[in-house]
């Protein structure tokens, strides 16, 4: 209760930019240790980089079913999308009907799913960060 919870319920996949956030997460944990966690939907031994594994407040889930997703959204204060490309993007819609508050790339398939709380620019790090920081840190 103490934390802030954010979920990124997605596969794997370049233009899914687990890279890109877990480097905007490193960055955060530089900064505040304990107020926030991320659960992500993907096994931690799937990534190459053996450093973005070890990143504090991250919560590897691995694969889960959707029922389980589901409950997910009912404790989680922010989904996060940093994706870059979608045919639809279903988590926004259910982050959407959940009312939840969404942090999203920049994109112009996010606009025509929702209207997300904060936008960024999936391709830099460091401007995920930015809007990371103002949710942890107002």
């Amino acid at each position: 209760k103490s934390n802030i919870l954010f979920f990124y319920p997605a596969i794997m996949g370049n233009q899914k930019n687990h890279i890109n956030l877990l480097k905007a997460f490193e960055i955060l944990s530089r900064n505040y240790k304990l107020s926030y966690k991320l659960l992500l939907t993907i096994d931690k031994n799937d990534l190459a980089n053996q450093n973005l594994r070890t990143i504090p407040n991250i919560i590897y889930l691995g694969k889960i079913n959707y029922i389980d997703i589901l409950n997910i959204y009912k404790s989680v204060d922010f989904v996060l999308f940093p994706s870059t490309c979608e045919s639809y993007g279903l988590p926004l819609l259910e982050a959407k009907i959940n009312k939840l508050k969404i942090i999203a790339s920049d994109m112009k398939f996010v606009y025509d799913i929702c209207t997300p709380y904060k936008v960024f620019n999936p391709f830099d790090p460091q401007d995920i960060f930015n809007i990371l920081d103002e949710i942890v840190n107002p």
